[in-house]
């Protein structure tokens, strides 16, 4: 099962969630037998979790209509799909997370100046913790 990306808006006291979330097109399916109690669904590549990046009005018109669902479901596993797109070349969805002959060495390259970035940035007490 593919990473879930979501942003999760808890109420004190009350035991209710509202995710927001950013996948291929499965996730509704996906998180429906899980039993989420309110999903805002954005048909977005996975880590965008509340709209394009650089892009405020989005996000704050996704919070916002995150916060709406939060109070308005009335049932559990409400599922809400947001009114955007990422862009208007859809064909992202084709290829999102693909790995062929085409970009093969590409991201190997890629993959190895992160691990050095990576390594340097712990060399230098830079590294993230868990």
């Amino acid at each position: 099962m593919a990473k879930a990306t979501c942003a999760a808006i808890s109420h004190v006291g009350k035991v209710a969630r509202c995710l927001t979330g950013s996948n291929l097109r499965s996730r509704p399916r996906l998180c429906g037998p899980c039993g989420v109690p309110r999903f805002l669904f954005m048909d977005f590549p996975l880590g965008n979790p509340v709209g394009r990046p650089d892009d405020p009005q989005m996000q704050t018109e996704c919070l916002g209509m995150a916060f709406d669902l939060f109070e308005s479901a009335s049932l559990p596993r409400t599922t809400v799909q947001t009114p955007f797109v990422w862009g208007r070349d859809q064909g992202w969805r084709d290829r999102y997370m693909r790995v062929d002959d085409s970009n093969r060495e590409a991201l190997a390259r890629l993959g190895e100046q992160r691990r050095e970035a990576q390594a340097l940035s712990k060399r230098d007490g830079r590294a993230r913790s868990v």
